[in-house]
């Protein structure tokens, strides 16, 4: 099959949705599938022209937070070649590329990464309503559905239109990494524990600068590994509510990601949403305690191997942290029973598989396009 991928900043990247394109991608790469990934012009500068085997397609975008996304998308989708076989867009909130790709006869599966409109950053006005829409229009529209969760697939039940398909994300063994890449962190002789996300208001890092002040300890530091591709206001006051213990290392790769997974003392989510977290899956597999937010998404992800407290609660958050800092049996156990379960239910070749199918199945079912809202 000849494959375009849409909704993508840039590859390589540290980010949830670019991290499923780059190992589902790849897979796809290795089983005789042509992929295309297009990402956004004003990030790949300097970018090879493929990645693992995918061709990387920069196309125009914008550097701006709200529309450089949605602009960027529409241009993919006037973009991509007309033999494609199938385009997959990484995102309900381009329900115009959606629509453009349909009305050019190319059958598209969109897949839902979480419900977006619900980002705190988008508040409750026209911005979080558009994303709604585009949602229910991207559903509508779409050859196939796809969800990350299980608890997504749940939300999207009642909402009408083709059922979700829950393709949930994967693991892979990774190799072990030596404690001396972390001297590169300012870590040399520290013990840490690692908040590792976008430096967005929904992933919850205030929330967790402020437990880590309330600790008061000396004995480890918070590493605060995110990407922050446009600077703002949020960011900026991130690092002036951090103390003299905090690292922002910005978004980090490869061998030192790995390191600093591996050898934190916890890995904490503090996220307001999710979908499902490849960083907490990576987590897990390294074997680490982990403290998240009480949401339906990292329960289903964790069962009973971590510990949880409610969102936007630094006071419990504080105390859960405390009581695991003390306890080394406790993150060990903890850490063992997460690993095992992460490789027991989350793999990629198996991730991999289900898309591949997943693809065939809106390539043979495919009709031309008519927009049943206007019907």
């Amino acid at each position: 099959m000849r494959i375009a991928m849409l909704g993508v900043k840039q590859l390589p990247s540290a980010s949830g949705v670019e991290k499923v394109v780059e190992e589902v991608g790849s897979r796809l790469v290795e089983r005789g599938h042509a992929v295309t990934v297009f990402t956004r012009d004003h990030l790949s500068h300097d970018r090879a022209p493929s990645y693992r085997g995918m061709r990387l397609r920069p196309t125009w975008s914008i550097p701006t937070r709200h529309l450089g996304a949605s602009l960027n998308a529409i241009a993919a989708a006037l973009s991509v070649h007309p033999d494609t076989d199938v385009v997959h867009v990484h995102t309900t909130n381009f329900a115009p590329a959606v629509g453009i790709l349909r009305v050019r006869g190319i059958p598209v599966v969109v897949q839902s990464h979480g419900l977006d409109w619900q980002r705190a950053k988008w508040g409750r006005g026209a911005a979080a309503a558009y994303f709604q829409a585009s949602d229910s229009f991207s559903r509508l529209w779409s050859n196939g559905f796809v969800v990350v969760s299980e608890t997504l697939e749940l939300a999207y039940r009642e909402g009408g239109g083709q059922p979700a398909i829950c393709i949930p994300n994967g693991i892979a063994a990774s190799p072990a990494e030596s404690r001396e890449q972390l001297a590169a962190f300012g870590l040399a002789g520290r013990r840490h524990m690692l908040f590792a996300a976008r430096l967005a208001p929904e992933k919850g890092c205030h929330v967790l600068l402020e437990a880590f002040a309330r600790l008061g300890r000396d004995d480890i530091d918070l590493v605060v590994a995110g990407d922050d591709v446009h600077e703002d206001e949020y960011s900026r006051a991130l690092r002036a509510q951090a103390g003299p213990r905090v690292h922002f290392v910005g978004a980090v790769l490869g061998a030192p990601f790995r390191a600093l997974v591996q050898h934190a003392e916890v890995f904490v989510l503090p996220s307001e949403l999710e979908g499902l977290s490849n960083g907490l899956l990576e987590a897990m597999a390294a074997g680490r305690a982990i403290v998240a937010t009480d949401l339906p998404e990292n329960r289903e992800a964790l069962g009973n191997t971590g510990k949880l407290f409610p969102v936007g609660d630094p006071t419990a958050l504080e105390q859960v942290l405390g009581a695991l800092l003390d306890d080394p049996a406790k993150r060990a156990a903890l850490g063992d029973a997460a690993r095992r379960r992460v490789f027991a239910r989350y793999d990629w070749d198996a991730t991999t598989a289900i898309v591949e199918r997943t693809y065939r199945d809106a390539i043979a079912h495919a009709r031309p396009f008519s927009n049943p809202a206007l019907t």
